[in-house]
C-alpha cells in the first residue's frame, strides 16, 4: 500500500519539475513539442540503403501520426550514417564468432527558410551479433542487429530534437 501511495505522490510532483509530454493536443495558450517535431524534413546524404532506412525510421518517430504541423516544414534535418563492423570474439576454430555494427550517425539542423545551422552533432549506437556457421543465418543476424540499432538511432533523434526544441523555442505561444 505504501508503495502505492509513493508512487501517486511521485506523479503529482511530476508537473511541477517541468515535466512536458512531447506530444499532446495544441489550444491557444501551448504549443507541445510534437509541433516542431513534425515540423521537421528529414534528407539523407550519401547513405545508401542504410540512411533511407534511418530516414524512415527517425520520421516515424518525429510525426507518427503524419498529421499536418502549425509550422509547415520549418526545419530541415541532413543525415549521414555509417556502419563499420569489427570482429568481437573469436571462437575456439580460431574463426570470427560475433562482430560489432557501430552505427555512426552525424546531423545538421538548419532552419529551412534561412538555412541557418540551429544545432549538429554525431549520434552512434553499437550493436552486435553472432556470426553463424551457415550463411545465410549469419546474414539475418546481421540486418536484424543493424535494424535494432536504427531503431534505436531513430528514438535518440526524437529525444535529441525534443530536448533542443524544448530548450530553444518558446513553447506557450502559438504560431501566426
Amino acid at each position: 500500500m505504501s508503495r502505492i501511495l509513493a508512487g501517486i505522490a511521485l506523479l503529482l510532483l511530476l508537473p511541477a519539475c517541468g515535466f512536458q509530454a512531447i506530444y499532446g493536443k495544441s489550444d491557444d495558450t501551448n504549443i507541445e513539442i510534437g509541433t516542431y517535431l513534425a515540423s521537421t524534413t528529414v534528407n539523407t546524404r550519401g547513405s545508401g540503403e542504410l540512411g533511407n532506412r534511418l530516414k524512415i525510421a527517425v520520421e516515424d518517430r518525429l510525426n507518427p501520426t503524419a498529421a499536418a504541423s502549425l509550422y509547415g516544414k520549418a526545419f530541415n534535418l541532413e543525415i549521414r550514417v555509417t556502419a563499420p563492423r569489427t570482429p568481437l570474439g573469436i571462437g575456439r576454430s580460431g574463426a570470427i564468432s560475433r562482430y560489432d555494427v557501430t552505427l555512426q550517425s552525424s546531423y545538421v539542423l538548419s532552419d529551412a527558410e534561412t538555412r541557418e545551422v540551429l544545432d549538429k552533432g554525431v549520434i552512434t549506437r553499437r550493436v552486435s551479433f553472432f556470426n553463424a556457421d551457415e550463411k545465410f543465418a549469419s546474414y539475418a543476424a546481421e540486418q536484424d542487429a543493424i535494424d535494432r540499432g536504427i531503431n534505436e538511432l531513430g528514438e535518440d533523434y526524437k529525444i535529441r530534437l525534443a530536448a533542443y526544441f524544448a530548450e530553444h523555442y518558446k513553447l506557450s505561444i502559438v504560431a501566426d
